[in-house]
């Protein structure tokens, strides 16, 4: 069990989003040289180029962002600053950028507030890379190797109970970090939201002819994708109500 712990704690590591801009700074210079001319089709084409040739952050999703915001693409705009928080989760510029294109819009869909306790574990995930996670796990499991070591061959320099203490808080410890970066982790590989692209309607089953009558769904809503059939994608919208979209309706964060 252990080595396929260590075996999942590696992969983390491996993992980890990559943040190396050697060699590109010529290209993100010409980007912002552009942008500070309002030439916001120049600085997208070079930040969708570089996104497209495998680089990637959360500055160059903020920049993205802020570069289709002023072009009023809303669902881009909000699609990146999500991106940009997917790779940094306390990227405030982000957060306040997306909170601000809520408050302007006319008709949003607010959002239901998740359990707290359920938001406490997603901050504490979130604190911290699958990287940094996977080091921590590590050693929290190393420490308690070693008073284990301790424990067995050094029996009369230490107390036995409190050994068995730090032992038991150093694993409890390490399970933490260890189901932490993995939350982390598939949070970029396997995330489930997506932002609406324009505004659609809703549609209570996976056809055409299951169209309601409600109010539409706003530019830029993110959704929870649930499930798919034949081409249709169950989602959950912010207020947990449940409609049916199709691919072309959305993208995935």
């Amino acid at each position: 069990m252990i080595i396929r712990f260590c075996t999942i704690l590696l992969f983390c590591l491996a993992a980890s989003p990559s943040y190396a801009f050697s060699g590109i700074k010529n290209e993100l210079s010409e980007a912002q040289t552009l942008l500070s001319k309002d030439d916001f089709n120049g600085a997208i084409a070079i930040y969708e180029g570089l996104l497209a040739r495998g680089y990637y952050s959360a500055d160059l999703h903020y920049n993205l962002g802020c570069s289709h915001y002023e072009q009023k693409a809303t669902g881009r705009a909000l699609l990146n600053f999500e991106r940009a928080l997917k790779y940094s989760p306390n990227h405030k510029k982000a957060y306040n950028n997306i909170e601000t294109i809520k408050s302007e819009q006319s008709n949003p869909i607010y959002e239901v507030q998740v359990f707290f306790l359920k938001k406490i574990w997603q901050n504490v995930c979130n604190c911290i890379s699958p990287g940094a996670w996977a080091i921590l796990s590590l050693a929290f499991l190393g420490g308690a190797a070693y008073l284990f070591f301790l424990l067995m061959f050094k029996k009369n320099s230490y107390s036995h109970k409190s050994l068995l203490w730090l032992i038991a808080i150093l694993l409890l410890l390490f399970l933490i970090s260890l189901f932490a970066g993995k939350s982390r982790l598939s949070s970029f590989q396997n995330n489930p939201y997506a932002i609406v692209m324009s505004e659609v309607n809703r549609y209570s089953g996976p056809s055409e002819k299951s169209i309601l009558d409600e109010d539409k769904i706003p530019e830029g809503t993110k959704v929870l994708v649930l499930e798919q059939l034949s081409g249709w994608y169950k989602v959950s919208l912010p207020d947990l109500d449940q409609v049916w979209l199709t691919e072309d309706m959305f993208e995935k964060i």
